[in-house]
């Protein structure tokens, strides 16, 4: 044991204070013997005093004392056990499933079991994985289910490793059939251990005998079909399937939506050709998110029954709305025309603003984005609006061009933002689209950099581009900065918006062929979404003009896709079990558009069946989407995978407005039955490089020796604080109180 002073005020400062003390001590004696006149009392009242000082200058330095003591640490043991579905196969021969076996092994009977055991020689720690990795204390472990979705073994070992943190391990025991389809990789995992641990692992399962003939089982594969398809438009989806032990013979591949039956073909399996590959079509009539399943039929004496279906998702896109923006570099104009865009519910945008020579930002609707605009042969037809910004006569091949003007003819409609480049240095004129142009572009086109204000004229108040913006004195709106004097209008062109003056045509409206054609002569229309933040106007004319242009320039058939009600999305396109899953709500009220003040509920019915409802209150939803800043959201935490369907429903007055459905998968609950052999391969691999050892169960008995037990001492000090004990304030008022008993018995002041 050893004593030491702790100075609370470092050692100078606390010295000095002791130091002050003494002196105040000093002036005490003086006034003591002024006081007292007896000798024997002056000793007696100064002896207190003196011993009241000594202990406030013991509490002044706060003496402690400080033991050290020799700790014996046991290091742990970590199990970790697969929970994956995997583990629910049961292989041939086996009374159990392999799951049922792993816990026999490790709970035994009457706690003779392997846990109790690897307890008897230290302390235990003790976690299940199949993604995710959760520790369990020792008396849950029997009612543990092999549920997961999927087999993460690498991060399985890097967490439980991790969950140590400073505790010693000793060695690890990992229990599982080594079927690893997610995650970390458990050879980089293992190689990468800063402080190397033992890994001890059992194998739990068979490799079926493919050559016997008496393993009977056929699976799909595989399946490959796009995420995002046209509505209306037949696409293709290819499944490869399997079969083994069975006899030549043919077997249907069907693909269903809930219970009914969507398209089938029937492929020839058996010895001869133990793989097919199945080539279906199939004619998305609804816009929606839906689920697809692909099944073939299961046969009693299957090895595995569920391999034999398989699900997709698909989202079905009406291709009414389908607006295509071709972009020569970001600019003003091109950020709030993309964000318009966006924000528009209706629309399905996809954007190309050139970055680079060959490089592109796509934005929008970018699944299944290519890394160029689509606007090969076959490609453009698959929109409705196509929108070219500050991109001129040589961004295109003259095949481009010429499919173009076809676009419209074919009853298309392009709208043109006219620039510099494409009415100046690289006009038009001379190409195909020229002859779709409602102005006639020539060599005499100018670029004009000028501040002009506009008006609409009284067809452009009339027409539905600008119907809805009531304003009577165009003067108000900030003025542009730029205008394109052009050549001739065409015969049949109505100019909608012209400068002031009206010496300049700014917006300019045709129809060409089935087609409808827009030409905008300036480059600084955002002049008004910046002029709306700087002095507010009376209506946001900006984004009603561009809501009004691409709801003319969409064809007259998507009036009634416009009047859809509800419509749900998810804030993602793919989940994962315990991953929480938020709902988009949009109502629209067919006259006074977004409805604020609507009952929503979602019904939500898991895989299993079971359904649950679901408010969803008006609110920011801007941190789940990037194009609504409010809406109705609601969310859930799915804990299984599979097929979920959500039906949205809008009330106002205990009248329904509308409704909508869609489904989305949550994970892959084929994935864990795709390959059901052991990989035994993998986890000798993982024992050897571990310096482990790989046991079957029958062996498994056999690593309670291989683990050696380690200890460690550990020193821990022991710090007492004798200055804060409870005798020290008993004895510095004990003395403090008998100073004034004796000057109360002697009358003293």
């Amino acid at each position: 044991m050893q004593w030491f002073f702790d100075y609370p005020w470092g050692p100078v400062l606390t010295w000095l204070v002791v130091i002050a003390v003494f002196a105040v001590l000093g002036v005490s004696f003086w006034t003591v013997r002024k006081e007292i006149k007896t000798w024997s009392g002056r000793i007696y009242v100064i002896g207190l005093r003196v011993l009241a000082a000594v202990m406030v200058i013991f509490m002044l330095l706060q003496p402690q004392t400080k033991t050290t003591r020799q700790t014996v640490l046991q290091s742990f043991t970590g199990v970790v056990l697969d929970t994956s579905k995997s583990m629910s196969v049961r292989d041939t021969g086996k009374a159990k499933n392999r799951f049922d076996i792993a816990k026999d092994l490790l709970l035994g009977r009457d706690k003779d079991g392997l846990l109790e055991k690897l307890k008897q020689k230290g302390p235990l720690r003790i976690f299940q994985f199949s993604k995710d990795v959760e520790e369990v204390p020792l008396e849950r472990v029997g009612k543990l289910e092999a549920l997961g979705d999927a087999t993460a073994i690498g991060t399985a070992i890097a967490d439980a490793q991790a969950a140590f943190g400073g505790d010693d391990l000793t060695s690890l025991v990992v229990i599982t059939d080594g079927i690893d389809n997610a995650g970390r990789s458990p050879r980089d995992v293992v190689d990468a251990m800063e402080t190397p641990v033992p890994i001890f692992v059992i194998g739990i399962g068979e490799v079926a005998e493919k050559e016997a003939g008496d393993e009977k089982d056929r699976s799909i594969d595989n399946v490959q079909a796009q995420n995002r398809v046209l509505v209306q438009k037949t696409t293709e989806v290819l499944v490869t399937v399997s079969s083994m032990g069975f006899a030549n013979g043919p077997v249907p591949v069907q693909i269903f939506h809930d219970k009914e039956l969507v398209t089938s073909q029937v492929v020839t399996l058996g010895p001869q050709k133990p793989k097919a590959e199945a080539l279906l079509n199939y004619t998305p009539q609804v816009p929606g998110k839906y689920v697809y399943t692909v099944k073939i039929p299961v046969d009693k004496d299957e090895l595995n029954k569920e391999n034999n279906e398989r699900m997709f998702t698909v989202h079905v896109i009406d291709p009414v709305n389908r607006v295509l923006y071709v972009e020569g570099a970001p600019r003003w104009e091109s950020k709030f025309v993309n964000r318009l865009l966006n924000a528009n519910r209706n629309l399905n945008p996809m954007s190309y603003v050139r970055t680079g020579p060959d490089t592109y930002l796509v934005q929008g609707n970018v699944s299944g984005a290519k890394p160029q605009p689509p606007l090969g042969d076959g490609e453009l037809e698959e929109f409705k609006v196509l929108i070219l910004g500050d991109v001129g006569r040589d961004y295109f091949t003259e095949d481009q061009l010429a499919r173009i003007a076809k676009f419209v003819e074919s009853g298309g409609s392009l709208l043109l933002l006219g620039t510099k480049q494409n009415f100046q240095t690289q006009s038009f004129a001379g190409t195909p689209l020229a002859r779709v142009l409602p102005v006639a572009p020539d060599d005499s086109d100018k670029y004009n950099e000028m501040s002009l204000g506009v008006k609409t004229t009284p067809e452009g108040a009339a027409h539905p581009i600008f119907q809805a913006i009531t304003i009577d004195d165009w003067s108000i709106m900030p003025p542009l900065e730029t205008v394109i004097s052009t050549g001739r209008l065409k015969a049949g062109a109505t100019p909608l918006l012209v400068s002031g003056d009206e010496r300049y045509p700014i917006v300019v409206v045709h129809q060409y062929g089935q087609g409808k054609v827009v030409a905008v002569l300036s480059d600084s229309l955002w002049r008004w979404q910046v002029g709306q933040a700087e002095q507010p106007l009376p209506m946001d004319v900006y984004t009603m003009f561009w809501t009004g242009l691409i709801d003319w320039l969409l064809p007259k058939d998507s009036e009634a896709k416009r009047a859809r009600a509800v419509e749900v999305v998810t804030d993602k396109d793919e989940y994962e079990s315990n991953q929480v899953v938020r709902l988009l709500v949009t109502v629209t009220d067919a006259e006074t558009g977004p409805a604020k003040d609507a009952a929503v509920k979602c019904v939500v019915q898991a895989p299993d069946g079971k359904s649950h409802e679901l408010h969803a209150p008006w609110g920011d939803i801007s941190a789940y989407s990037s194009v609504l800043k409010n809406g109705y959201s609601t969310s859930f935490t799915p804990h299984r995978s599979g097929k979920y369907s959500v039906i949205a429903t809008a009330e106002r007055g205990g009248q329904e407005i509308g409704r909508e459905e869609i489904s989305f998968m949550v994970g892959d609950p084929t994935l864990e039955f795709r390959e059901t052999d052991i990989n035994r391969e993998l986890l000798e691999e993982i024992a050897r490089i571990s310096k482990g050892k790989y046991y079957t169960p029958q062996t498994a008995p056999r690593l309670l020796d291989d683990i050696v037990s380690k200890a460690k001492t550990v020193p821990t000090i022991e710090k007492n604080e004798v200055w804060n004990e409870w005798w020290v304030l008993v004895a510095f008022v004990a003395l403090m109180t008998s100073e004034w008993i004796v000057r109360k018995k002697r009358q003293l002041a």
